[in-house]
């Protein structure tokens, strides 16, 4: 072909990727504001046990490392950090998640879900991040955008959880599912 085709080409491709990615950033804020007013206005009555439980003694602050278990080993390492604010009763978290593959993929990505806390220690989350393959097994070093969803349930022990959590990602092409453990600390 002429270079100059090759060209145009590859500059379209590039724009409809852009537009994908679009795409899915409104479908991922347009599902989190769905999912926190349609929330918020079935729990507005809500439960003080929980706010306690959270805020006791200043406890804004969670942090976490889940793991999951494939095959007889972990094969994910996951750190989230959790930011509680006042605002809507303390129904609402802000989170940054860093995760890494230890399997032969060796991938990591970084999310950036919004927690809902809509029943005690139920926690739904979704939000927008990236992930990263490096070059060589499964990879060719590049960066692409993921959407985490999921759900998790806290079980409290003084400033210590314990919970289980089911998570998505949700990549071009690729659905990722993750079940495991979130031993967490609240501060």
């Amino acid at each position: 072909m002429h270079p100059m085709f090759d060209k145009m080409v590859n500059n379209y491709s590039f724009r409809i990727n852009r537009v994908k990615i679009g795409v899915q950033v409104l479908f991922t804020l347009s599902l989190f504001i769905l999912f926190s007013t349609s929330s918020y206005a079935q729990h507005i009555n809500y439960d003080e046990h929980h706010v306690n439980i959270h805020h006791k003694h200043g406890n804004r602050h969670h942090i976490e490392v889940f793991t999951n278990y494939y095959e007889g080993f972990v094969d994910l390492v996951e750190l989230d950090y959790e930011y509680i604010p006042k605002i809507w009763k303390s129904r609402i978290g802000i989170s940054a998640v860093f995760s890494r593959d230890l399997g032969e993929r060796e991938e990591w990505s970084l999310a950036f879900p919004i927690y809902l806390h809509p029943y005690r220690g139920l926690k739904v989350f979704m939000g927008p991040g990236f992930t990263h393959i490096p070059e060589g097994n499964d990879g060719d070093g590049r960066s692409q955008y993921l959407t985490r969803v999921g759900i998790a349930y806290d079980f409290h022990y003084g400033r210590f959880t314990v919970s289980p959590t089911f998570n998505f990602d949700i990549q071009p092409g690729d659905t990722l599912k993750d079940f495991g453990v979130a031993l967490g600390y609240l501060f």
